[in-house]
């Protein structure tokens, strides 16, 4: 009995369980949402005729009760090139977490300037990247979150 005993203690230790023994496993719950990025981009780089200037969000969450790891990424035109222009980014989401509380949203920004019409992978003549605060918990669904961040381009 006491090596029985040693094997499901090992196993259990690993995070396994012994054959014939089950687990209760708690439903996911669905939250939904959208993650809103006002950014403020304060252009000293020129923007070469013909090119644009654009922004991303870019988030991702690791539910911390499973391996389920989330990640979602939105795109936007800035609306001018020169001075200080915006660039608003939607994130709509709709995630299934079990531990929505203890989970954590992490967030970046990237600005760049670049050449929308190239035919393969626009060429960027310049990109500035930076962590944005992080959101503890996920928020109730239906909720708008916004972000406002400012970088230098």
């Amino acid at each position: 009995m006491k090596g029985k005993l040693a094997r499901i203690l090992a196993v259990a230790a690993l995070g396994a369980l012994p054959v014939g023994a089950t687990q209760a496993t708690a439903s996911p719950s669905y939250y939904s949402g959208y993650l809103i990025l006002n950014l403020q981009i304060y252009m000293t780089t020129a923007v070469p005729s013909g090119d644009t200037v654009g922004c991303e969000l870019s988030v991702s969450v690791t539910d911390n009760s499973v391996t389920n790891a989330i990640t979602e990424y939105g795109y936007a035109t800035a609306s001018g090139s020169t001075g200080t222009v915006t660039c608003t980014v939607q994130v709509p989401y709709y995630w299934s977490v079990l531990t929505p509380t203890a989970d954590t949203i992490y967030m970046s920004t990237t600005a760049t300037i670049y050449n929308p019409n190239a035919t393969q992978n626009p060429t960027k003549v310049r990109s500035t990247s930076q962590a944005l605060p992080a959101i503890s918990g996920i928020p109730q669904s239906g909720t708008h979150s916004e972000i406002y961040a400012a970088v230098r381009l």
